[in-house]
């Protein structure tokens, strides 16, 4: 009687019409109809045929030998900003289907446009090119739930300091208060914390002016990401020459290439600490990767014999196999005496780094408000990491550290 209790709940547990089970079902009751139709070897010679090496189709092919079309006045506002970003240069647009004006818009000027199937994994990708290549790139998403997916990729990238421009649809103006359409979603409030600068765009004629507002912030001082929201009224406005919108100026005339150069007398305290230590060491992270200052860090690093560790969301800016590299002999940290710190934006507390409790620290930095952050400093440099290290290295005498190179190597891990 037990044995019919126990068959009796085996067989309604097998007939749940559960997910798992109907999936199961369907896929033995396909294997079978298959094998019945073509026998064994044929179901493995279509299961080798259904492998095809990838390629490009000719479709791709085509596009990329289409004429792009002249934008020029009249144009839509999101014409507008897109040719904003083709005169700032973004190198790329990282999209899933939705806010279809300012995508196709952008597309349309040439710049490369990778889509996929979801809009945080998008987000990641414009990220992750950003680290590669220290250009920017921009992102978008469809309001509402497009967008939502994007917020922890955004957050990343903020961490990391990448310049990623966050593009969004978003509600039109008209329907502000209202919660018309199913993807109603005020979204600037979402990114408050990991960006550097936001705006729901509600002016069509300050379309342009806005544009500039975002790249001076992706181009100066430290990059972090910029989110800017396309409500309909703004991305589907209609200018029909250049005095209908404001501040339509070349980007020369909104912000400047110039970066800050170190102090003489400050740059004069920090040979002066160098020649001083026995065991010194460079932090190089995030900024000498986008000053491109790596030639200038090996060269006062071969100059002066001082070991390197890398630190950061990007690395290769100093060789992994040179004797000055530090990066994997964690143990010798402790015997650092003097640390320069170059381009690490996000700065540690006391004691996250393994540096010795006696250490003495150099920070270079583009921005002084954060000198000190954190990290209690012996000298802070504000500049560009690039100009500061090639100064460095040109007022450094020659030094030799042999112990010290010895230390680093027998603490490499194999």
């Amino acid at each position: 009687m037990a044995t019919k209790k126990r068959m009796s709940k085996r067989t309604k547990r097998d007939n749940v019409k559960s997910r798992r089970n109907f999936m199961r079902q369907a896929v033995l009751g396909s294997a079978g109809a298959t094998a019945a139709a073509l026998g064994t070897a044929g179901v493995a010679n279509a299961a080798e045929e259904d492998v095809k090496p990838i390629s490009v189709p000719s479709e791709f092919e085509k596009a990329k030998q289409a004429t792009l079309p002249t934008v020029d006045f009249p144009m839509s506002g999101a014409q507008v900003f897109a040719r904003a970003c083709k005169e700032e240069g973004v190198k790329g647009l990282f999209c899933c289907p939705g806010n279809y004006d300012v995508v196709h818009a952008i597309m349309d000027t040439g710049i490369p446009t990778y889509s996929g199937r979801h809009e945080g994994s998008l987000c990641h990708a414009a990220d992750a090119f950003c680290r590669a290549t220290g250009e920017v790139a921009a992102t978008s998403g469809t309001e509402g739930p497009g967008f939502t997916d994007m917020i922890g990729a955004i957050a990343a990238a903020n961490s990391a300091r990448s310049p990623i421009l966050v593009l969004a649809s978003n509600k039109t103006i008209f329907a502000e208060d209202t919660e018309q359409g199913i993807q109603d979603q005020y979204q600037q409030p979402l990114t408050e914390g990991i960006k550097k600068y936001g705006k729901r765009l509600i002016t069509p004629s300050r379309t342009w002016e806005y544009a500039g507002y975002a790249f001076r912030q992706l181009k100066s001082g430290v990059p972090k990401p910029v989110h800017i929201d396309f409500p309909a009224e703004i991305a589907r406005a209609r200018f029909d020459d250049a005095t209908e919108l404001e501040f339509f100026y070349d980007k020369t005339k909104y912000r400047t290439e110039t970066k800050p150069y170190p102090d003489p007398k400050a740059i004069d305290q920090a040979v002066q600490m160098l020649r001083a230590a026995e065991r010194p060491i460079i932090v190089s992270s995030n900024g000498v990767f986008y000053s491109k200052a790596w030639s200038a860090l090996r060269r006062l690093a071969e100059r002066a014999q001082i070991a390197v560790v890398e630190s950061g969301a990007m690395k290769g800016q100093f060789p992994a196999d040179h004797e000055l590299s530090a990066d994997a002999a964690p143990m010798a940290l402790m015997s650092a005496d003097v640390v320069l710190l170059v381009g690490q934006y996000c700065m540690p507390t006391l004691g996250e780094f393994a540096f010795g409790p006696d250490a003495r620290y150099i920070r270079i930095d583009p921005e002084a408000e954060d000198i000190g952050r954190n990290l209690p400093i012996d000298l802070g440099i504000v500049s560009d990491e690039r100009a500061a290290l090639e100064a460095l290295a040109d007022a450094m005498p020659r030094q030799r550290h042999e112990a010290w190179v010895r230390e680093v190597a027998q603490a490499r891990c194999p």
